[in-house]
């Protein structure tokens, strides 16, 4: 099974809410970046495997397999 970006933050038990705030964007941005994660800038693939404790590159796998 590939791992989303949602399945990930719903693991870490944060809200999309709280996932946007920590990238500063607002929480719509967010939601759109579940969907369409190739649109995820590259700072922010930085900040979002921080939060989920996680490589960037296992972000960077879930944006380029989800165009």
């Amino acid at each position: 099974m590939d791992l989303n970006l949602r399945q990930l933050r719903k693991a870490h038990e944060i809200s999309q809410e709280q996932m946007a705030k920590l990238c500063e964007v607002h929480r719509n941005t967010y939601a759109i970046w579940e969907r369409k994660p190739g649109k995820i800038p590259v700072d922010r693939i930085v900040t979002i495997a921080r939060e989920l404790d996680i490589g960037y590159e296992t972000i960077v796998k879930i944006c380029t397999s989800r165009k």
